[in-house]
Parts: structure tokens; C-alpha cells; sequence
């Protein structure tokens, strides 16, 4: 099947042959029209799923209660090779409370940096998904941290 097929156009004093494509030969203005709609749901379906579901998360206070550096394991190579070493990762362990719930998520950074606002003691706005936790920082977008580990504590050690 040929993508774009030759046709004549009538009306010219000269029988002129032009090239057009194969979907827009026969009722060329329905097609397009046709192909035109599908761009754009394929565009809205694309850019509206996620924009509602951030605006969907419900954002809840609560204290950074620690955070430690998390160290990698690296695998033992025995063999030299020319791959690169693994990529630098700065990854730390954070403590979360949130009401009688402590939360562990790991904050993953490209470079040595943990804002201030994950510091203990700090109180931050945080939503919690399944195994993902979303945390305000300000003059950055939502950090999003995967969930180590989440406790329920005993009501004498929550304070209630």
C-alpha cells in the first residue's frame, strides 16, 4: 500500500498529475477532519489525567520526626569492564508523623542536598498514596518519595 497516490486534477488546460495522500483522496475534508479530532483527544487524554489527579491529593501537617543518609549496597564486581559505575544517587531515610502513624520514605536527590525543610522537628505538608508519599516543600514542586515503611504507634507514644 502506497502512502501517497497520484491524481489528476481536472478543470487545468493541462491534465496535471499531484500527489496527495491516500486518506485524503476520497472526501478529503471528512478525513481530515476526522484525524484532526483524534489528535486532540489523543492530546487531552494525555495532558488531563494527570493534572486532575494532582489537584486530587489531600495534603496533610506533619513533623519530620528524623533522617539519615541511606547508604547503597553495591554489587562485587569481579570482572574489570568499560561500563560506567552505577549512577550517583544521594538517597536518605526520612521519619514522618503523621497523627499515630510514623511514615519512612526515602527522598532520592541527584546532587548532596536535603532542603531545610525535611530537617527533624520541621513540620511539613505531606499526602500519602499507597506506596508513594508527596511532600510540600516550599520553592520546589512536590517532592515525591517512595514509602519504606509506615507504623501504627501506641496511643501513649502518639499522645492521646
Amino acid at each position: 500500500m502506497h502512502l501517497v497516490q497520484p491524481i489528476s486534477v481536472q478543470g487545468s488546460s493541462e491534465r496535471e498529475l499531484r500527489l496527495f495522500p491516500v486518506f485524503l483522496i476520497k472526501g478529503e475534508e471528512k478525513n481530515l477532519k476526522t484525524i484532526s479530532k483524534l489528535m486532540i483527544c489523543a492530546l487531552l487524554t494525555m495532558t488531563i489525567p494527570g493534572t486532575l489527579r494532582a489537584a486530587d491529593r489531600k495534603f496533610e501537617k506533619a513533623i519530620v520526626v528524623e533522617n539519615h543518609e541511606h547508604t547503597k549496597i553495591l554489587p562485587h564486581r569481579s570482572k574489570l569492564t568499560d561500563a560506567p559505575p552505577p549512577a550517583t544517587e544521594f538517597d536518605h531515610d526520612i521519619t514522618f508523623r503523621l497523627g499515630c502513624t510514623e511514615y519512612v520514605a526515602r527522598y532520592r536527590s541527584e546532587i548532596d542536598y536535603l532542603p531545610p525543610a525535611l530537617t527533624p522537628g520541621e513540620s511539613v505538608d505531606i499526602s500519602v498514596e499507597q506506596n508513594v508519599m508527596y511532600a510540600r516543600i516550599p520553592g520546589n514542586k512536590d517532592a515525591r518519595m517512595s514509602i519504606i515503611r509506615r507504623e501504627q504507634l501506641k496511643e501513649d507514644a502518639c499522645g492521646k
